[in-house]
């Protein structure tokens, strides 16, 4: 099933939740967390586009 993750709603959860449950207290940044999920296979697609618009779904 293709369901794909918002970057920016992943981005904001492990930098307020995820990462400091495990005593992490650096923020990471979205370039990285991109780079993670493609190197693992996950699908991400983010809330604006390229052109800076709203996406209207996903």
């Amino acid at each position: 099933m293709y369901d794909p993750i918002i970057l920016e709603e992943l981005l904001a959860w492990l930098n307020m939740v995820g990462l400091r449950s495990v005593g992490v207290l650096e923020e990471v940044g979205a370039a990285d967390v991109r780079a993670w999920c493609d190197k693992n296979g996950v699908c991400l697609a983010s809330e604006v586009t390229q052109r800076g618009r709203e996406r209207k779904r996903f």
